[in-house]
């Protein structure tokens, strides 16, 4: 039995935390429910290709000495049976649905890594953010907004992200640059036009912008 549970940091960081056998181990077995934890019982690996890494990871393995059956633990970056990564999956439906690539063109994008590209950083930026990864988002998008000062939806973006990272006055100041841009903006017609079909994602979103001022 496999089990997705989530780690916020990079494929580097999670090879170093799954070292310890004790960090993630379920307090009881979910095939039986028996109440005892489960003992460490190895490892086994699986390919992932994420941006900045293509290779092997270990998966945790459990077992539970009341119904004798295994279960590993996944990491949420990695979805079964998928050798991509979510966050690459993530940049391919931006470059496919945001950006209006063809299915040709966005797989291209992704062989030939031009997705890191300065004309492609609000791609990754976004999908960062779209990924909970706020801390990697900000980079690119910032270093987005200083070719493209004017651009609202990068704003936007740098309003959540930095809501979400609990830095206030950064995201005052980006819901600022968004009222100077269009004064008549409103939350409602913005979730109207937002492209994002998960109504609790899109929910987090607009709190994050109401946090920022918006309204």
């Amino acid at each position: 039995m496999q089990i997705l549970h989530p780690f916020a940091g990079s494929i580097q960081q999670y090879c170093e935390a799954i070292s310890d056998p004790d960090r993630y181990r379920p307090d009881h077995c979910p095939q039986c429910e028996a109440q005892q934890p489960p003992t460490a019982h190895g490892f086994y690996t699986r390919t992932v290709a994420d941006v900045e890494f293509d290779g092997s990871i270990r998966v945790r393995r459990y077992l539970c000495h009341a119904c004798k059956r295994t279960v590993s633990l996944l990491p949420d970056f990695a979805l079964p049976y998928l050798r991509f990564s979510i966050f690459v999956i993530s940049l391919f439906l931006v470059a496919r649905l945001l950006n209006g690539c063809t299915l040709e063109a966005a797989a291209q994008a992704l062989r030939l890594k031009c997705l890191v590209a300065d004309c492609h950083l609000d791609s990754v930026g976004a999908a960062y953010a779209v990924a909970g990864r706020y801390e990697e988002a900000l980079a690119p998008l910032q270093r987005y907004l200083s070719h493209h000062p004017n651009m609202l939806h990068i704003h936007l973006m740098l309003a959540v992200v930095y809501s979400e990272l609990g830095q206030a006055a950064e995201a005052r100041a980006e819901a600022a640059e968004v009222l100077r841009l269009n004064p008549q903006f409103s939350l409602e017609v913005h979730r109207q036009r937002m492209p994002i079909k998960d109504p609790a994602m899109l929910e987090r979103q607009l709190v994050a912008l109401r946090k920022a001022g918006l309204k």
